[in-house]
């Protein structure tokens, strides 16, 4: 059992695993990207992560994701979100969408929308000579696929017209907000 107004400083999958009997509405996380292949990099995991390793296979990285999602459904309640903010590579720029499909096709979620982040700053900058500056990231709103009409928003009603019907408020899945592209040590 944890308590959920505590940070907890371990593997994701061993906190979900104490949180049997606590369920949640909303998950938000940014998970590792899988992008630390060039030593001394940006994303160089001796700079990023003390334990977990930011380098796998394709494969190898699905089958953990596809892992993580399991555990989700364990702890979501129903009608629950996930909010999963994923960027890419420019070793694997594919990754967010074969991700994205392992997701879709070996668990109960699915893509209900997508938020775009634009960040204000972008990489890799201007050193690549073929690659364009990500100066976006997306945040993928993720529901189990039974739920994919009933998830909840929580937008306010705004209107209602004179046979029942509700408005809602208008809420655009473009954002702009800071982003922290530095050392959190």
């Amino acid at each position: 059992m944890i308590d959920l107004n505590n940070f907890y400083c371990e593997d994701c999958k061993i906190t979900m695993n104490k949180m049997k009997n606590n369920l949640v509405d909303l998950i938000l996380t940014s998970p590792p990207y899988n992008m630390t292949k060039r030593k001394g990099g940006y994303a160089d995991k001796e700079k990023r992560y003390d334990q977990y390793n930011d380098w796998r296979s394709e494969k190898e990285y699905n089958e953990w994701t596809v892992d993580i999602f399991k555990k989700f459904d364990e702890i979501l309640n129903k009608n629950g979100v996930v909010l999963y903010n994923f960027s890419y590579s420019i070793e694997n720029p594919s990754l967010p969408y074969t991700m994205i499909s392992s997701i879709i096709n070996e668990t109960n979620f699915t893509v209900a929308d997508t938020i775009i982040w634009k960040k204000n700053t972008a990489i890799p900058h201007p050193a690549s000579y073929n690659r364009l500056n990500r100066i976006v990231e997306f945040i993928f709103v993720i529901v189990r696929k039974n739920e994919i009409k009933t998830f909840n928003c929580y937008k306010n009603v705004t209107k209602i017209s004179p046979k029942g019907q509700k408005y809602y408020e208008v809420i655009d899945n473009f954002i702009t907000a800071k982003n922290n592209d530095k050392s959190t040590d």
